[in-house]
């Protein structure tokens, strides 16, 4: 097997390795970008089989009644998060008569395991809702958007077979990758906005009921205490 310093290619376009079988693979990661990828993979593996765990564990406490849809949600997010990591790593051995259809697959699992995060951030936003209808709606809009987007890039992003190099690129349309991405970011600022709204109206709510508590144990009116007059104004206001 053919060695190589941190600086060159671990294998070029001129060099292979000898798989257990007798088949040679070839691939232009050099050392590093391959233990970073190793790690990312292990490090992925080790998360995803701990969820999986942590949702069975709860199954058998709780019953699968109470807890079936979010065991779905985070199922199918640590599966989908530990096959997108393994076609990612092969991605980088693929050969000419597997390089489009494995690509595909990769970009595949790639959407819906954001997909499937999108999804469990946007049940956390419903969850601690308290305009249920209202976020279930917004929520059904934002995740039909990213997977129409998703659909697009399945469709426009192909793998492709470069002979010079004898390796298999991905080629990203432009536009799908910021549709895509900018799906992804309104669900984040949907859940932390909502998360920063939640938590204000429970700090109001909380600071009225203790200025309002504190007027009546010394019989004043809110008017003596112009902090809680505040309070209770914006409370009333929102």
């Amino acid at each position: 097997m053919s060695t190589a310093t941190p600086n060159q290619p671990l294998l070029s376009s001129n060099q292979t390795s000898n798989c257990l079988d007798g088949s040679q693979v070839q691939t232009n990661l050099t050392v590093v970008q391959l233990s970073v990828i190793t790690i990312m993979l292990g490090l992925t593996l080790e998360v995803s089989l701990s969820g999986m765990v942590s949702n069975a564990c709860q199954v058998v406490q709780q019953g699968i009644n109470k807890t079936w849809k979010l065991t779905c949600i985070m199922s199918m997010f640590n599966l989908s998060g530990i096959l997108y990591m393994i076609f990612f790593f092969y991605n980088s051995f693929l050969v000419e008569e597997n390089c489009v259809i494995l690509n595909l697959a990769n970009n595949i699992l790639s959407h819906i395991f954001y997909l499937s995060f999108d999804t469990f951030l946007l049940f956390k936003t419903l969850v601690i809702s308290r305009n249920y209808k209202n976020i279930f709606a917004v929520s059904c809009i934002l995740l039909t958007h990213r997977f129409c987007w998703s659909i697009a890039d399945l469709l426009m992003t192909y793998g492709l077979w470069d002979a010079p190099t004898q390796t298999c690129s991905s080629v990203q349309n432009p536009i799908t990758l910021i549709g895509y991405n900018s799906g992804d970011l309104l669900v984040d600022c949907f859940l932390h906005t909502h998360l920063l709204d939640s938590e204000l109206g429970y700090a109001l709510e909380l600071a009225f009921r203790a200025c309002g508590g504190a007027s009546q144990r010394k019989r004043v009116a809110f008017t003596n205490y112009p902090v809680c007059d505040g309070v209770q104004h914006l409370g009333r206001t929102i």
